[in-house]
């Protein structure tokens, strides 16, 4: 057995639950096929691709949770965040398994990310979704190799893309 899987096994015996995430897909008015990304470092996953987001914390709602972490972690403030998908995000190597709630939200054509949390990651860009560079987190991997399709800015802008109660 190898020790990434002896870590995972003993983890599983001393009862660590599976964490929920939110990842929220940032489009922007005037960019359409564009969401917002950076490099994670300082964490699991370090050195690769990630959306904005964090941990759901007791008692948020989705929507809460996504306009909150892109906003700490980008400056970006979305008026709305809509449901979007969910990702099983099983990181055996690591020994952690999250499931991810994925939103969505548009932000204004003159929107400019700032990094708030430089520890935390290199900074955020826009990146066409049909070309994601390669070595994406976990999530954000799951979510592209899927049949998931990315929404318009102006669906969402529009507040008629369809979403659940959250």
């Amino acid at each position: 057995m190898s020790a990434a899987s002896e870590m995972w096994e003993e983890r599983k015996s001393k009862g660590v639950n599976v964490r929920v995430g939110v990842g929220v897909l940032v489009l922007q008015k005037g960019n359409p096929g564009h969401i917002l990304i950076s490099k994670r470092k300082g964490s699991h996953g370090s050195g690769k691709h990630q959306l904005p987001g964090g941990h759901l914390e007791l008692g948020e709602s989705w929507e809460g949770c996504a306009i909150r972490e892109v906003e700490e972690e980008t400056g970006i403030k979305l008026e709305r965040a809509f449901f979007a998908g969910v990702t099983n995000d099983i990181m055996e190597s690591e020994g952690k398994h999250y499931v991810d709630v994925i939103m969505a939200g548009v932000c204004e054509a003159d929107a400019v990310p700032i990094n708030a949390e430089p520890d935390k990651c290199e900074g955020w860009f826009w990146a066409d979704w049909n070309n994601i560079p390669t070595g994406q987190f976990a999530s954000l991997s799951n979510l592209n190799s899927s049949p998931f399709r990315l929404p318009l800015p102006e669906e969402l802008a529009a507040l008629d893309y369809p979403s659940v109660a959250l």
